[in-house]
């Protein structure tokens, strides 16, 4: 067992424990040269709205270009998969696993795993608190009003 995940900073600053103070610059990270269609389309479909979230950062690119690519490998298998069915017939008659499964289950693996790192799932974005606000609104304001 590895332990629980370390606390994300923004949820430390919220609690009022120290962070260290290295932060990335705060500049949208430019999509890298190279990716395949199916990862470019869907960096285009969320890195502005994680960046905006303060949630993807100059730092993160590869790590985010990676997820991207492995959610264009996923839906790649799962098409190929789609059209072939589960299983095949081999030279000698037996039916056998498609390949594309396991390709498509190791992408789904790997688009979970990045998923959670950038709280694409209800769960990690539970933990993931995205924009810090500059300052926490006083209670009575957020209820409407003192406590009865």
């Amino acid at each position: 067992m590895r332990g629980r995940k370390p606390t994300s900073p923004q949820l430390k600053i919220l609690q009022g424990q120290p962070v260290r103070a290295v932060k990335p610059r705060p500049d949208m990270p430019t999509m890298p040269v190279g990716l395949s269609a199916g990862a470019k389309r869907e960096w285009k479909r969320l890195a502005r709205e994680l960046f905006l979230n303060n949630v993807l950062t100059t730092w993160d690119r590869a790590l985010f270009a990676t997820y991207c690519e492995a959610v264009s490998v996923w839906q790649q298998a799962s098409r190929q998969v789609a059209a072939e069915g589960l299983t095949f017939r081999d030279g000698r008659g037996h039916l056998r696993p498609n390949p594309a499964v396991r390709i498509m289950q190791a992408a789904a693996d790997q688009v979970r795993l990045g998923g959670e790192k950038f709280g694409l799932d209800p769960f990690s974005r539970s933990r993931h608190p995205g924009r810090v606000p500059d300052e926490i609104p006083d209670i009575e304001d957020v209820l409407g009003g003192p406590p009865l």
